[in-house]
């Protein structure tokens, strides 16, 4: 399934989104883009295909990306459906941002500007591309991409 993967991304800055597609494209992903946390409650809340990772910018208009995943999680656990990975996207990068983004349900966190590389590593955490292998310095940049 690798290069053929779907990113559902949830971004509403133009220019942050056109570089998160970018970035995926090149990784040979299909992206789904939507403006808003309510896109991704659209999308995630049904019962069809799901997308294998969804990237979720946590501050949008309407509903930010907490509220989003809280209403994902809820219906995963009422349908029994297994959780999909969803990773914050986020320039908030403290502790207590990274736990606000743990108790809203979510996975991982990546925190913008990211590098292909720290994206990579979080698809590879989720086999949605495969490892590369890497470096000590890799390693470093990746803090920023993690598992919360």
């Amino acid at each position: 399934r690798f290069g053929n993967g779907t990113v559902l991304l949830a971004e509403d800055n133009e220019v942050n989104a056109l570089v998160a597609i970018a970035a995926l494209s090149r990784l040979g992903l299909e992206v789904e883009h939507v403006l808003s946390g309510q896109g991704v409650v659209r999308r995630m809340c049904t019962h069809g295909e799901r997308p294998d990772i969804v990237l979720l910018d946590c501050q949008m208009p309407e509903m930010d990306g907490f509220e989003a995943c809280r209403l994902v999680r809820a219906f995963e656990a009422e349908h029994g459906i297994e959780r999909a990975p969803i990773v914050a996207l986020t320039a908030n990068v403290f502790q207590q941002d990274r736990d606000r983004c743990r108790e809203a349900g979510m996975d991982a966190f990546l925190g913008k500007p990211f590098s292909d590389q720290e994206l990579r590593h979080i698809l590879t955490m989720y086999s949605v591309v495969p490892h590369s292998g890497g470096t000590q310095a890799g390693a470093l940049e990746a803090a920023y991409a993690a598992r919360l």
